[in-house]
């Protein structure tokens, strides 16, 4: 399965407006997937439940024209402070390219855990229902739970470079912002756990690249936290990323084929795997043929046949 949203919209010349979500599924996008027999997956802005902010926090998104250019406008008021993080269509690329980051000192990142770190979730299932009936047998709609606390701050709310100096200049903050916005993000995941969707993906886009260990260890606590989240054994973990030292998303699927447990793939010099069957498990899901490939836990689940 491939996410073929940007190519789609560039090829049809369609507008890509992430000022707002889709209530509705995207009718002409998944008619393209069976068009060109391509599997189905993901609803890049599928709104499948509903946020609510506190009373003191204001929330406003905003499309404006700013000479020949078309921004947005992501805005949070708070009694602390206002932020804001503006993006600028570029015509070139086909994308809504990052002109201005939300924080750039402690009261703002003060004010987004203070945005963030209350927010209330809703189901929705409905509208969820309504992709899953149109997609049928052409693919799985996953559902989708966004970014961590500092997969916020990455990519949208503070950028790599500014985000690396203030884990080191301001650790303690940082950290304070970052488990006050995964602690709330965690009530989101216990929601989805009892929804109808077969697979939860959550994914941050780390890469060893561009992220240290300063700024993926938290993302790593916190998808840990995730994954021993569900109370049923029905509910399994995989996050198989084929780059060396990627964090990528973690799927969440209610399928008994999985073994219970988090398996990763390891780069050279990493210790081997403990155990064999796990690792054997994990290549029948993701076609792993590497040798270093090892589960998170020391057990594998004893329901996997």
């Amino acid at each position: 399965m491939l996410d073929l949203s940007h190519w789609f919209y560039h090829s049809r010349r369609l507008p890509w407006d992430l000022s707002r979500a889709y209530e509705e599924p995207e009718y002409a996008f998944i008619d393209c997937h069976k068009e060109l027999g391509a599997g189905f997956y993901m609803p890049n802005l599928g709104s499948f439940y509903d946020v609510a902010y506190p009373d003191d926090v204001e929330v406003e998104t905003q499309k404006r024209q700013v000479g020949d250019s078309t921004e947005i406008v992501w805005r949070l008021s708070t009694p602390l402070g206002t932020i804001e993080r503006t993006r600028k269509w570029e015509e070139r690329t086909y994308a809504w390219g990052i002109n201005c980051w939300g924080i750039r000192d402690e009261t703002d990142l003060r004010i987004l855990a203070h945005a963030m770190g209350r927010r209330r979730f809703s189901p929705r299932w409905d509208r969820y229902q309504d992709w899953v009936d149109y997609v049928g047998d052409t693919g799985v709609v996953y559902m989708s739970a966004g970014y961590s606390a500092m997969g916020h701050l990455l990519n949208l709310w503070m950028g790599i470079e500014p985000t690396v100096y203030a884990t080191a200049d301001w650790p303690d903050l940082v950290h304070e912002v970052v488990d006050t916005v995964n602690g709330n993000n965690l009530d989101l995941i216990d929601l989805l756990c009892d929804s109808p969707a077969e697979i939860i993906m959550m994914g941050d886009n780390f890469s060893s690249a561009g992220h240290g260990r300063t700024t993926a260890r938290p993302a790593r606590v916190y998808i840990g936290r995730a994954r021993r989240w569900p109370s049923t054994s029905t509910v399994s973990c995989a996050a198989p990323w084929p780059w060396s030292g990627r964090l990528g998303p973690t799927a969440v699927t209610r399928s008994r084929q999985l073994p219970w447990g988090i398996c990763r793939r390891l780069s050279a010099g990493r210790k081997a795997a403990r155990s064999s069957s796990c690792r054997a498990a994990f290549r029948r899901i993701c076609g792993c043929r590497r040798r270093r490939c090892r589960c998170s836990r020391r057990r594998c689940w004893s329901g996997w046949r």
